[in-house]
């Protein structure tokens, strides 16, 4: 009997981020029955240490993925037995995973140009992780597994979690959310925006945290001098970073007469977008690019600076203005409410610049030129970062979702059994097709048709 004849289609309404009145159909499939193997009952696994997945899309330089490392650092010490799962690709930070202590694998994708082949990859990636018999499952933007969650068994929890306020970010994290115990959103703006798409699904928050600098490294950090150290550590993309208003920034401190220097310590799309224009400025001799700097080299970067840039668009909750504060490198970001503002108590541990324009943000370095204030600032922000926003702090909320998750206190909406296996909005044709089969819709809809043939159809 033919593989297609155990499906079983259904349609459903789900409603996407944007304009809420925004809805599409979006169809799933049914296909337990084809799959046994993922019927599988989940491996026994001891009460005294319950087993963790998290799950993410690639270990990519960047935020998220520290902030899986340090979360799974800490949650491992607490007696969790904690796996990192990669999705798609290993990334350049796999091999991070074994230099943290902790247990990583990746789960290949299969090279095929078959049109099912993401679903098949989602359904392996579940397969994957039954056979882990994991506790409690935390999805970090991971399409696939998100897509497939409903054929995992009852007794695991799952929770997606929230790391950016995009659509793109709620779009993933806020699909088939019949399978879904709970949310986690990592500030209040993002807990705010997610909580009408989730309707009855729990939304969590639970800020990020940071570690904080050793006693030693933070008693030898430098004053403030001359010239005033600027750092932009981060992915290097426009859309979201807002890049390319750094060489302006530079330029509207030198006309005021600033010394001032700027550290670039990342990598990303725009790196080339963006080295270009600090070129066409005349700016290159101001700015000393790192490149891409691990977790345990940024914080000797930011503490030899004395600001951070952080002109961004959107974030969730910036890592790395906690990690500066951490540091004693007074923030200048840009106002998120909900988001910047939270992290950096503005006037007191960091500025906020209400109007993405390179003369706020230089107003706003030309405040810190007085010895005294930036002294105090950067105390406050240590502080600040030490109370509210540690990893100890962090992981001891986390450890409560998981008792709590353990326990039943999130229960499903409805058995995943009465859901439908795979949520195929997340893996829309137009983008997952494979490339023959783009290159001959663009053919078909580009052939020009004969006049006769025109006459006849109508």
């Amino acid at each position: 009997m033919s593989l297609f004849s155990y499906w079983r289609r259904r349609n459903f309404v789900n409603r996407f981020p944007g304009s809420p009145a925004d809805c599409r159909r979006s169809a799933a499939l049914d296909f337990r029955g084809c799959f046994p193997n993922c019927e599988r009952k989940e491996k026994p696994v001891s009460i005294n240490r319950p087993r963790i997945a998290l799950v993410t899309h690639s270990m990519r330089c960047g935020g998220l993925e520290t902030v899986l490392l340090r979360l799974g650092r800490y949650l491992s010490a607490e007696g969790f037995d904690v796996e990192i799962l990669t999705s798609f690709e290993p990334g350049e930070w796999f091999g991070k995973i074994r230099e943290w202590d902790l247990k990583g694998r990746h789960i290949d994708a299969a090279k095929s140009s078959y049109p099912c082949m993401p679903l098949i990859h989602a359904i392996r990636i579940t397969r994957e992780i039954i056979k882990g018999g994991f506790n409690v499952v935390f999805l970090n933007h991971a399409p696939y597994a998100q897509a497939s969650a409903a054929m995992l068994p009852e007794s695991m929890a799952v929770i997606p979690i929230l790391h950016n306020d995009s659509d793109p970010i709620y779009r993933i994290g806020c699909a088939n959310l019949v399978a879904m115990n709970a949310l986690v959103a990592v500030s209040p703006k993002v807990c705010e925006a997610a909580r009408p798409m989730a309707a009855t699904t729990p939304v969590v928050e639970i800020l990020n945290g940071v570690d904080m600098p050793s006693q030693e490294a933070w008693k030898k950090r430098p004053g403030l001098s001359r010239p005033m150290v600027l750092a932009f550590v981060g992915r290097m993309e426009q859309n979201q970073k807002n890049i390319l208003l750094l060489p302006e920034i530079l330029k509207a401190c030198l006309d005021r007469g600033m010394d001032v220097r700027l550290r670039i310590a990342g990598d990303g799309p725009d790196k080339d977008r963006l080295m270009r224009k600090f070129h066409e400025c005349g700016l290159f001799e101001r700015v000393e690019y790192l490149g891409v700097v691990p977790p345990e080299r940024v914080y000797p970067v930011l503490l030899n600076s004395h600001a951070l840039l952080l002109p961004s668009f959107h974030e969730g909750l910036p890592l790395v203005a906690l990690e500066s504060q951490a540091c004693g490198c007074v923030p200048i970001a840009s106002l998120l409410p909900g988001i910047t503002d939270v992290a950096v108590r503005d006037r007191e541990t960091g500025i906020l610049v209400r109007s993405l324009s390179p003369e706020r943000f230089a107003d706003a370095l030309a405040e810190l030129e007085d010895q005294a204030q930036w002294s105090a600032m950067s105390a406050a922000a240590h502080r600040h970062v030490l109370s509210a926003f540690s990893v100890e702090v962090m992981g001891r909320r986390y450890v409560r979702l998981v008792k709590d998750a353990l326990m039943g206190r999130y229960p499903l909406q409805r058995p995943r059994r009465f859901s439908p296996s795979a949520y195929l909005s997340l893996f829309p044709l137009r983008e997952n097709a494979p490339k023959w089969m783009r290159t001959m819709y663009k053919a078909v809809r580009g052939a020009k048709i004969p006049s006769r043939v025109r006459r006849i159809s109508r």
